[in-house]
């Protein structure tokens, strides 16, 4: 029961974290700019490939944040534990 609550916790945190991120910094906010449009975003002075790059890296770091918890919840990595689960 307290490794959910720690899960539940670590979630809260992060998603809080990120959530002011998007909100108040510039960096982060460029990504709404992205998603507007690439080459408006580009035109506009937003360096795209340096976006993409430093979100995908954050979004697989906490990819892998993710599979070390589930593996530590389950007590052992295998294969097969995240199959079919997307």
């Amino acid at each position: 029961f307290t490794d959910a609550i720690f899960l539940f916790l670590f979630f809260g945190v992060v998603a809080l974290v990120l959530g002011l991120l998007l909100a108040h910094h510039r960096f982060f906010r460029q990504l709404y700019f992205i998603g507007g449009g690439e080459r408006a975003a580009r035109h506009s002075g937003v360096n795209v490939s340096r976006v993409k790059i430093v979100i995908y890296t954050l979004s697989g770091t906490l990819a892998g944040c993710a599979g070390i918890m589930a593996a530590a919840k389950y007590g052992a990595a295998h294969w097969g534990h995240g199959n079919l689960a997307e």
